[in-house]
């Protein structure tokens, strides 16, 4: 079905008393090859309502049935829902009086550190590096000149959906954010974080930092021994149904699977989240990306120096696992409990 354009729906306007022709151009034509086009703007020149009905008409035959329609009104598409009228400078005011007014805040350090889920100085690393870049920058509106969602909010609004897991549009009644708006701060977070912070706390430690590693093990009974190495079940409260046969564990509940090799001081040298929760250790195991990174790069379970354990020379550390691991050579099972001889 053809449609007028803009222009031609004017001049129908205008001349929708007047009578055009009766007979049609082949549709091959172009509009400077009709000949009949031509005859009657030759015709019809002193007769201003037929030249405004001839112009209808050539955009009626001419005109391409996908011509885009420009819309008079501009803007937004007609019917569309307006904008909430949302107070982002007060938004900023109130939070920032809860939690970020020194003495004077609504909330102590043991609430915000609940709420954030890290601890303060935690928190003005991660902000300091995320603020100013990206969306996280308080501006005007070019139009309004208001000004705009404070980075703040953003992190905030971002912390909360990685910490609790809630739907987007949560905390809209307390930061005062859309759920789109809080949907894409989050996303834009985690990847900041992950450019800022991967190259130091994803990769694998230093020669310097395995010789530290290895003389405090040492001194706890246990050379040669680098990192302990274990999985744990996080639940996942808003599991979609689809997804609840794979997701849950032997105790019928549905989880995610963090594995982790982590050191006496707690600190994450590797780390794989996200198998499903009906999986175990071997499960996970199979599929982890810290074998196939200690596959490619065989350097990474290099000790700096040979170490004796039980009257055998070593030049590779081992993890302690629990008795489920395999008899693997990086792998010391560990006792259930101590004693005896």
């Amino acid at each position: 079905m053809l449609r007028l354009s803009q222009r031609a729906a004017r001049r129908a306007a205008l001349c929708r008393h007047s009578a055009g022709p009766t007979h049609r151009s082949p549709p091959s034509l172009r509009r400077s090859d009709s000949p009949w086009h031509a005859d009657r703007r030759l015709s019809s020149k002193m007769d201003p309502l037929a030249v405004a009905s001839d112009l209808v008409l050539e955009d009626l035959l001419f005109s391409d049935a996908d011509d885009t329609i420009v819309r008079p009104w501009g803007g937004s598409p007609k019917g569309r829902r307006p904008n909430k009228k949302r107070d982002f400078v007060g938004a900023y005011h109130r939070l920032h009086r809860m939690y970020f007014d020194a003495d004077a805040s609504t909330y102590d350090e043991k609430d915000f550190e609940r709420r954030y889920r890290m601890p303060r100085d935690v928190f003005n690393v991660i902000y300091g590096a995320v603020e100013g870049e990206g969306r996280f920058v308080w501006k005007r509106n070019p139009v309004t000149k208001e000004m705009q969602i404070h980075p703040l909010n953003r992190v905030t609004a971002a912390l909360r959906i990685l910490g609790y897991g809630t739907p987007g549009d949560k905390e809209d009644e307390f930061i005062e954010m859309g759920e789109s708006t809080i949907l894409d701060a989050t996303k834009e977070f985690c990847q900041i974080v992950v450019d800022k912070f991967a190259d130091e706390y994803l990769r694998p430690p230093t020669m310097e930092e395995k010789a530290r590693l290895l003389k405090l093990n040492k001194a706890r009974g246990f050379p040669g021994m680098l990192a302990s190495w274990d999985t744990s079940h996080f639940e996942w409260k808003n599991c979609p149904i689809i997804y609840q046969g794979q997701h849950r564990n032997r105790k019928g509940q549905t989880t995610l699977v963090l594995e982790t090799v982590v050191d006496y001081d707690l600190r994450c040298w590797w780390a794989f989240f996200g198998t499903p929760g009906s999986c175990n250790d071997i499960n996970v195991l199979d599929r982890s990306p810290t074998v196939a990174d200690f596959l490619r790069n065989e350097d990474t379970l290099k000790a700096p120096k040979p170490y004796s354990i039980n009257g055998t020379i070593r030049d590779w550390v081992y993890f302690n696992t629990d008795s489920i691991y395999p008899s693997w050579s990086i792998f010391a099972q560990s006792y259930p409990y101590g004693g005896g001889n």
